[in-house]
């Protein structure tokens, strides 16, 4: 959302300026904690009052995360991008497989950003069968 939602953020070799543009991400926390609270039309105001805080909260922890792995790698001379297969030199990726076995080695803000990339590894296998003689 925060890369394509603010220009200067879309390139993959800017992933490593959150810092600089992390004021200007709020609406991110905002966005997200709107729609989570309006998931249930039944929940009552307190219960979704404590939603859209912990969501906030989550959302921050992210970001946060996010701007500390950016000021890491700046520390070493060394850039960011948001996926491994995007082509930035001396590069760390900020997203990660969830089944990368590299994963436990890595620091905390480094392993905040897991995301599937193919239906297979969200979605339950199902057994298709064909029907008809063809």
């Amino acid at each position: 959302m925060a890369r394509h939602s603010i220009a200067e953020m879309t390139p993959a070799a800017k992933a490593i300026d959150i810092g600089a543009m992390r004021h200007r991400m709020g609406f991110i926390a905002e966005v997200l904690a709107a729609r989570v609270t309006e998931h249930d039309p039944y929940l009552e105001q307190p219960a979704r009052d404590a939603l859209r805080t912990k969501i906030q909260g989550l959302v921050n922890e992210l970001l946060d995360q996010w701007a500390e792995f950016a000021h890491q790698q700046s520390a070493v001379g060394a850039g960011l991008k948001y996926q491994e297969f995007e082509k930035v030199e001396r590069a760390k990726p900020l997203l990660r497989d969830p089944l990368d076995l590299e994963l436990p080695a890595l620091q905390r803000y480094e392993r905040a950003f897991k995301a599937a990339r193919s239906m297979r590894d969200v979605e339950p296998e199902v057994l298709l069968l064909k029907r008809g003689g063809n």
